[in-house]
């Protein structure tokens, strides 16, 4: 994943959601790679390690020293562009998510701005200028109508029924808004999440379509699923900005807060007063109490 580089001088007509007019944008950007030498050593001589870094030369990499400095931009026609995301004139700078998902334009986003987290234990402040939070607590997921197991084990095709639990199930339990990206597309052209979608509140729930197949690079593990990875980390990039915590999950994984808290929000203030930042919870399966069910 990577930023895109719009220029300074059209960041606020982009912000308004000015560039994009009946649902066409208006702005293109040229997206050129650049071409390098192919790395052939171990990645760890490109790449700091994570773990006990001691900031020494021999643990830097070095582009110029690797690549050189004589790589020169190729010209737009010779640079093999991305075919697969740009059309003939550039790829299309699209509106904020938020106002293209969840706020229609006009809308005050700051009248919807939450209050801010606790001051933290380790006195970290909010960064000036960052995103503005409008809600606390949020989850995404992928999920489809229908779909293979690892391992192409078994093939699921209650994924309707299986969303709908799960969101009536999470919105109970506290979370503000709710991402699905929806990768039906993938599949079939005939059927989508959006009817179960649209059982729930807009201000609830987002859908946001998202066909990308998975695509392996080892023949016959479908196990590598990057059309999900690629997802969490839209999500993340796109709306996780906009809220102090967000969650990812499978509609089959519920979180459910225990002991002295009685909604996830709480759970999440519990981590701001604590200073946590990331938060992994133990999984593990379990059986329904059904003298406590109705």
């Amino acid at each position: 994943m990577f930023k895109c580089p719009v220029p300074p001088e059209f960041h606020e007509q982009v912000k308004s959601g000015d560039t994009v007019v009946d649902d066409y944008s208006t702005l293109f950007v040229d997206l050129i790679p650049i071409r390098t030498p192919p790395r052939y050593t171990p990645p760890k001589e490109f790449f700091p390690p994570r773990y006990n870094f001691k900031g020494a030369i021999d643990q830097l990499f070095v582009a110029d020293d690797v690549f050189g400095k004589e790589h020169v931009l190729p010209k737009i026609d010779e640079s093999g562009r991305w075919e697969n995301i740009v059309s003939n004139v550039g790829a299309p700078v699209c509106m904020p998510s938020l106002m293209t998902h969840v706020i229609p334009k006009g809308e005050d986003l700051n009248a919807l701005i939450i209050p801010p987290e606790p001051k933290l234990k380790n006195k970290i402040d909010i960064l000036p200028g960052a995103a503005p939070k409008i809600h606390k607590v949020i989850a995404c997921t992928w999920a489809a109508t229908t779909f293979r197991t690892r391992g192409n084990r078994a093939n699921v095709n209650d994924g309707k029924r299986r969303l709908q639990e799960w969101l009536e199930f999470n919105l109970l339990s506290g979370f503000d808004h709710i991402y699905v990206y929806d990768n039906s597309g993938a599949f079939t052209n005939e059927d989508s999440l959006a009817d179960v979608i649209g059982l729930f509140d807009k201000s609830q729930v987002t859908r946001v379509d998202w066909p990308c197949k998975i695509c392996s690079n080892r023949d016959g593990n479908e196990g590598d699923r990057s059309s999900q990875y690629a997802a969490e980390s839209s999500c993340r990039l796109r709306f996780g900005a906009h809220a102090r915590w967000l969650g990812s999950f499978d509609t089959d994984e519920y979180l459910v807060p225990m002991g002295d808290f009685n909604s996830m929000g709480e759970v999440a203030d519990k981590f701001d007063e604590d200073g946590v930042k990331v938060a992994v919870f133990k999984s593990s399966p379990a059986k329904p109490r059904f003298d406590l069910l109705e």
